[in-house]
């Protein structure tokens, strides 16, 4: 029974189906690695469009922020010149 593990025949054919195993076993490693690179671009690019997206916002917010500080600006102007107005009204109705 020995002999018949050790025969050429057998020991040739476990030999292929080795072969045969490690080949389909690389090929499997070999299409992970793509799946892995591809997914690891696709990351890549998801980051990037973030980044991007996230400075677009905070040039957005930036000029929101401005235009807002712009307005207060006018608003307080416009405060400050009705209050001048009301003062010369009642002055005037003062020396009525």
């Amino acid at each position: 029974i020995d002999n018949m593990f050790n025969s050429p025949i057998l020991s040739r054919s476990n030999k292929q189906q080795s072969s045969a195993n490690m080949m389909t076993t690389k090929h499997m490693l070999d299409e992970k690695s793509k799946t892995i690179e591809q997914l690891k671009t696709i990351i890549d690019e998801l980051q990037l469009r973030h980044e991007r997206k996230e400075r677009e916002l905070l040039k957005r917010i930036g000029i929101l922020f401005n235009e807002l500080q712009q307005n207060k600006k006018k608003m307080a102007h416009l405060i400050y010149k009705n209050q001048q107005q009301k003062k010369v009204k009642e002055k005037k109705l003062s020396f009525l």
